[in-house]
């Protein structure tokens, strides 16, 4: 795995993939909830990210969503609220979960070698955990050289 400073959305490579954490919830439209963060940013970014995200959620739950339209990778570190699925964004974020989202990704990253992906630690903002914690986390995924993890 490398690493940089900077901008998610920004930073270089310009073309390479973009991982979003997310929760696994949906609205009354089916819409997933991307009100915070960087999920709030790439649904300003792509108007169609939270729609086609939220139908995933539904039928998938917490598996990896791939949007080829807009190299966007999202990814779960909040789990599903079984009773209100709107409120899922409210949750905090999950270590086992996390764990669980970073397997699919590297998976995905070597299985795909030439392509670049850019994250953010998992759960560090709106997710209440530690900087450390989630520093840790993304270590322990042993993520290839394709991963780069984007620090501000």
């Amino acid at each position: 795995m490398q690493k940089t400073k900077g901008d998610l959305f920004e930073c270089e490579p310009k073309s390479g993939w973009v991982v979003i954490s997310t929760n696994i919830g949906w609205t009354r439209d089916g819409s997933n909830v991307m009100g915070a963060g960087l999920a709030k940013t790439a649904a300003s970014l792509w108007p169609n990210l939270p729609v086609d995200y939220g139908a995933w959620c539904q039928k998938f739950g917490g598996k990896m969503f791939v949007s080829k339209k807009n190299r966007v990778i999202c990814l779960p570190s909040k789990p599903l609220n079984k009773v209100q699925p709107w409120a899922s964004w409210r949750s905090n974020s999950c270590p086992d979960l996390i764990r669980e989202s970073y397997k699919q990704l590297k998976a995905w990253a070597l299985k795909n070698p030439k392509e670049t992906v850019k994250l953010a630690p998992f759960g560090a903002q709106n997710g209440k955990l530690p900087m450390e914690k989630a520093l840790g986390l993304v270590e322990d995924a042993c993520f290839p050289d394709n991963v780069v993890l984007v620090l501000r």
